[in-house]
């Protein structure tokens, strides 16, 4: 073989090997990469399900009281409970589960819960998955010290004895709303309508 080949063949070769190596690099990032949106994905669906648990333990926590309230005083008498009772309660499942918990809504009963602007786009999510068929999925955000999750609060016939049309929400029921509430928003709704969320934010 002449000088001028050998040479040649040594190019060749090293230009394999560098091509080579800048594969494998290429592949190594890829795989990082893949590995690290993977943790991440995992770790947001970690913060998701004990967000929703929060969320679950806290609905479950004021159905029971409403529940009571409904069999004392009637619809009425859920009225007045919600005024009272319906915060307390969720500041104290706050501080029993050491999370921050809220309920919101774009058609507010009490203007405490009204929603702000980034809630307000998951509502809307919400409804459009709701009027395309779609199921209805939690969203989980993150900033550097905590995730949030937004869960949607659906209606279903009972909810309309308080928060439906008027030919749903009784004359006794009605007169308390605008008592306790004159500024009421969250009338109107059908059954398996978003009238909401909870939004649960837990510290990283």
């Amino acid at each position: 073989m002449t000088k001028s080949k050998i040479i040649t063949a040594i190019l060749f070769l090293g230009l394999l090997l560098f091509y080579a190596c800048e594969s494998e690099n290429k592949n190594q990032e890829q795989a990082e990469k893949a590995i690290g949106t993977t943790e991440k994905d995992n770790t947001n669906n970690k913060y998701q399900l004990i967000g929703q648990d929060f969320a679950q333990q806290t609905q479950t926590s004021l159905a029971k009281e409403l529940k009571n309230a409904i069999g004392e005083k009637g619809f009425p008498g859920a009225i007045t409970f919600c005024n009272i009772k319906a915060l307390p309660i969720i500041d104290s499942m706050s501080r029993a589960l050491n999370a921050k918990i809220k309920r919101v809504s774009d058609q507010p009963r009490n203007r405490t819960n009204q929603a702000k602007e980034g809630e307000l786009f998951y509502i809307d999510m919400c409804k459009n998955a709701l009027a395309n068929n779609k199921e209805l999925k939690p969203f989980v955000s993150e900033d550097e010290k905590h995730f949030t999750g937004y869960y949607p609060i659906v209606t279903n016939q009972l909810c309309l004895n308080c928060h439906g049309s008027t030919k749903d929400i009784g004359a006794e029921t009605l007169a308390k709303i605008n008592s306790l509430y004159p500024e009421d928003k969250a009338q109107g709704y059908k059954a398996n309508e978003v009238r909401g969320l909870f939004v649960v934010e837990i510290d990283k």
